[in-house]
């Protein structure tokens, strides 16, 4: 897992599938996934969910508003900005 985005074209998003052996119902049914462990916290007045499993932290709630593709980016670039979470 990385800190900072890439976008992936389709055939390396496919090759980290079977590389990390993730499971996707249309390119990678041999997968196995990750068992995830997760954990509702706060920090700072923020509400967040920790996953032990990846090491990630998740907004709880998500957007307020639904957003096109280029908006969440900028949404989530802003959050990185400010160490959200």
């Amino acid at each position: 897992m990385r800190k900072d985005g890439k976008e992936l074209s389709v055939d390396e998003m496919k090759q980290m599938l079977v590389e990390r052996r993730f499971f996707d119902s249309y390119w990678h049914k041999d997968g196995k996934g990750i068992r995830h462990q997760y954990q509702d916290t706060t920090r700072s007045g923020k509400k967040l969910v920790f996953d032990y499993a990846t090491n990630l932290v998740w907004q709880q709630s998500g957007s307020e508003k639904v957003m096109t593709y280029e908006a969440a980016n900028a949404y989530v670039k802003q959050l990185r900005r400010e160490n959200y979470g």
